[in-house]
């Protein structure tokens, strides 16, 4: 019987590797028992208290499997037996307790006396299968595959702990007699070829040249020989793989003529006393001679192989060598009516296991281990471009995020998507910058710049696999996004900040594809009135949109929107002791301290023991409010606005009844980020002290009133003296969802026409700037040669990810789209794009599908440049993380 064991670290994948090694083998698993360990999720919140009873609690459980899984090889009802870790393996995770000092001198000794009598008996496994898996890729998978909420405080440096003491458990398997195999598992495999690892760890080493090129009879004799003492030696270590429990078995069998027929599969007619196996050495040179010269018959028409693997397979599996081979046999024997049998089902040996090995994809990495991080770090940059994908289009779907507080979110929009969703992986985060810069730098098409990314990056995993160098990549596409750049500006329009129409139809499309696309007729104009506002056409060449401020309302529509000249308040005014509601030609103050009486240092205290002092001291508070309260009324102004205050309150309630008898009117608690919007609207000044309020410093407004709203009031200043520096916009929505979407919306409408004040040119949109910049990148690639000409079709490629996906979003036939697509482009028509609307091809231009030109160049552009970054600098991410765990220790 065959005992295999499978150790590796967390989420290395033995789980899933031992499930199919048991299906092809037909053997019996033992996985380790932690799905029901009371401890583990414990545990992995607080190690110090957990340690110990989780390790002695696991050494129990696992020497049990142990003597289940040798209970069930010794009944012989099964082949062989498969363990997914084990007791050994058990001493990794208590050794990293251990040091870590989860675990004390005494548990620790405790654990150690227990491990050790346990060992002591049982017998250690015949072959120890190690996958051998990099920490950073084990990391990534228990957080971004495996999901498991027990794993979720699982952090690097433990895994890299878990990864060195693995290499001394290995070292005493091997002292103790077992064969340990490793196995590059980094980027998965197939089984077959875990397989092929185990017969080649066990072959003996004068067999590892095995090779029928010559035709020398001595050479071809020591070869068989050499191979007989492979087979007995194998058989010895895999023993049921080959369906024999013992090499005695095997010899057995070889030794009875009616066992040995059935074994080489041939009837009753033929000798088979020449295939007897003795251990007599007269009788092993006979047969080998025997079995030289028919080999040396079968395989004499070049048939010769490079190696012992590449013979076995031949000989058992590829159908062309096996077809000639019977040919020949049959030929040999046709006088004798000698017809060679198929080997039964039941009896498969190992070889017919082999025949199920794919033939079009290379299982093992023979790269080294910074080629695996660059490809895991590509992948991982994909995943997240995959996510977004989804939402991109007019079609596309709405995202539902939940945070930890149980707060929910639902939008399409690529950057407030990624930038919720919790991505712990470098490369992932990287997406998630790269979404960011493009709603700085254009303010839309944070999904279409992570989506071309993403496509890119396929493009460079294939140029990858075809061992194009990186930096070949990396320069063929940058010289392609040179020439793409050329392309869209041909295509541009040019439009004037005059033509509202063009203004608004971009703002549109923007809106097209988000919630509240039914109300664009309304947040269009909006956003292209404040822009308008704020902008001098012949002369800005950026907008700042600080300058517009966005205020929601609970209640009503999106219908009651609107632009307000001037500023809106959520914050009150204070109504305790009768002041006005209402001030015309106003002069507004805006303090940024408190009034209210002086108060002792921190580390001082006042005490007061007699009531006429207290009496003096509420007088002279009164007296101190009054002379400030005079004083803030000398100067003109009858609408006070005062910053929150941290540390006490910003106005005491006497402060406000003189203020109150005074005529003037207060708002509190003015948040500090609206300082300076405040200021540059009403052109005042902010004032940090009372000897510093002057009427110079006031500004002015023709009106300050309360207005009601079906969820409360607001404040509403209007008539502002410098009209043109800023804006307002009131949101009103039924429900908080609606509201916060909104205000995502009108900020994309608001940054495309901002993107036209940088840029005044216009595209078609509907995916024709992609596929006009695909189309003719491949006529440029045309010109070029070799890898160069490769990696810009490539590039060209990727492009056509934009209508594929838009097609897709819309339920549409994505690759007739396309191709129709390319087929228009072809015979000139550039404005020609998919409008999902009507899930056709038409004219952009005419269906009013623009796009301002910042737009897609922005994102043509940090796609490329991150594509790039990507590849060279997620090499050195594992080093990054070790270089802070080393310092951090």
């Amino acid at each position: 019987m065959t005992f295999l064991l499978c150790e590796g670290n967390i989420s290395a994948g033995k789980t899933t590797l031992v499930r199919e090694l048991a299906k092809l083998l037909e053997y019996q698993v033992f996985f380790e028992p932690t799905a029901t360990n009371p401890y583990l999720e414990r545990y992995y919140q607080d190690q110090k208290t957990w340690a110990l009873p989780m390790q002695l609690y696991l050494l129990r459980q696992r020497f049990m499997t142990y003597i289940n899984c040798l209970k069930c090889i010794e009944s012989g009802k099964v082949k062989g037996a498969i363990l997914d870790r084990s007791l050994f393996s058990d001493w990794v995770f208590a050794k990293k307790n251990y040091d870590d000092g989860f675990i004390d001198e005494e548990g620790w000794e405790l654990y150690l006396t227990l491990r050790k009598k346990m060992i002591s008996l049982i017998p250690v496994p015949q072959i120890t299968l190690f996958l051998d898996v990099p920490s950073t890729i084990c990391f990534d998978r228990i957080h971004n595959l495996r999901g498991r909420k027990c794993e979720s405080g699982i952090i690097l440096d433990y895994l890299l702990g878990l990864e060195q003491r693995y290499v001394d458990l290995l070292k005493e398997l091997e002292h103790m007699g077992g064969v340990v195999v490793k196995v590059d598992w980094g980027q998965f495999g197939y089984c077959t070829d875990v397989i092929y690892k185990m017969i080649e760890k066990v072959m003996p080493e004068s067999v590892k040249d095995f090779s029928l090129e010559t035709q020398d009879p001595d050479k071809i004799t020591n070869q068989l020989n050499n191979l007989m003492d492979f087979w007995k030696q194998l058989t010895r270590k895999l023993g049921s793989v080959f369906n024999y429990d013992s090499y005695q078995d095997f010899k057995e069998t070889t030794n009875d003529i009616s066992k040995l027929r059935k074994v080489l599969q041939v009837d009753s007619s033929v000798d088979l006393s020449k295939y007897l196996i003795t251990d007599k050495e007269e009788d092993v040179e006979a047969e080998s001679t025997t079995i030289t010269s028919e080999f040396d018959e079968i395989l004499s028409e070049n048939e010769s192989q490079e190696s012992w693997q590449t013979f076995l397979q031949n000989e058992y599996h590829q159908q062309e060598v096996k077809r000639k081979r019977n040919w020949k046999l049959n030929h040999e024997f046709e006088k004798k009516n000698i017809q060679i049998l198929q080997p039964p089902l039941k009896e498969r040996d190992l070889m017919s296991v082999l025949q199920k090995k794919p033939q079009t994809k290379k299982t093992f990495e023979t790269s080294e281990k910074h080629k695996d991080v660059r490809m895991s770090n590509l992948i991982n940059a994909k995943s997240v471009s995959d996510i977004v994908r989804t939402s991109l289009g007019p079609r596309g779907m709405d995202k539902m995020i939940q945070d930890g507080k149980g707060e929910v979110l639902v939008s399409n929009d690529g950057a407030t998507i990624l930038s919720k969703i919790k991505i712990v992986h470098p490369a992932g985060r990287m997406m998630v910058d790269l979404s960011n810069s493009q709603d700085v730098n254009a303010g839309d098409g944070t999904t279409t710049v992570v989506v071309i990314c993403g496509s890119l990056l396929q493009a460079a995993i294939d140029l990858l696999d075809k061992e194009i160098h990186p930096m070949k990549i990396s320069e063929s596409f940058r010289k392609a996004e040179i020439e793409g750049q050329k392309y869209l500006k041909e295509m541009a329009k040019p439009v004037k900040l005059i033509d509202n129409d063009s203004l608004l139809k971009a703002a549109e499309t923007s809106l097209s594809s988000k919630m509240v696309s039914q109300f664009s007729n309304i947040i269009g104009p909006i956003a292209v009135d404040a822009v308008m506002k704020i902008t001098n056409p012949e002369v800005d060449t950026n907008v700042d949109l600080k300058n517009i401020r966005i205020i929601k309302k609970f209640g009503k529509t999106l219908e009651e929107s609107k632009l307000v000249d001037g500023i809106l308040f959520y914050q009150k005014i204070m109504h305790n002791a009768g002041g006005p509601s209402k001030i015309e030609n106003a002069k507004i103050g805006l303090i940024q301290f408190q009034l209210s009486p002086p108060k002792t240092n921190m580390d001082m205290k006042l005490v007061i023991t007699d009531y006429n002092k207290m009496d003096r001291m509420l007088r002279d508070e009164r007296r101190y409010l009054i002379r400030m309260c005079k004083k803030i009324k000398d100067t003109g102004c009858n609408v006070l606005l005062i910053q929150k205050s941290i540390l006490r309150d910003a106005v005491t309630n006497m402060a406000l009844h003189i203020l109150a008898k005074l005529k003037i009117m207060v708002i509190k608690d003015i948040e500090r980020d609206e300082i300076e919007f405040i200021s540059k609207t009403l052109n005042c000044k902010p004032i940090a002290s009372i000897e510093g309020f002057v009427k110079e410093k006031l500004g002015s407004a023709g009106l300050v009133q309360e207005i009601g709203t079906s969820d409360g009031k607001l404040v509403q200043i209007t008539d502002v003296p410098n009209k043109g520096k800023t804006v307002s916009v009131l949101i009103r929505g039924s429900n908080e969802l609606l509201l916060d979407e909104a205000e995502r919306s009108l900020h994309d409408a608001l940054c495309v026409i901002r993107s036209l004040v940088k840029k005044k040119f216009l595209l078609p949109g509907g995916g024709a700037p992609e596929i006009e910049v695909s189309y003719r990148l491949r006529e440029w690639a045309e010109t070029l040669k070799g890898e160069e000409k490769m990696c810009v079709i490539k590039y060209a490629e990727a492009l056509e990810i934009i209508p594929y996906t838009l097609s897709e979003n819309a339920g549409l036939r994505s690759i007739n789209v396309v191709t129709e697509l390319y087929n228009e482009h072809k015979k000139g028509n550039k404005t020609m794009g998919l409008n999902v609307k009507k899930g056709a091809i038409s004219d952009m231009w005419k269906d009013s599908v623009i796009q301002p030109f910042l737009v897609s160049s922005s994102a043509l552009s940090l796609a490329t440049e991150l594509t790039g970054g990507v590849r060279y600098f997620t090499i050195n991410f594992s080093l990054f993380i070790i270089i802070i765990i080393i310092f951090n220790q």
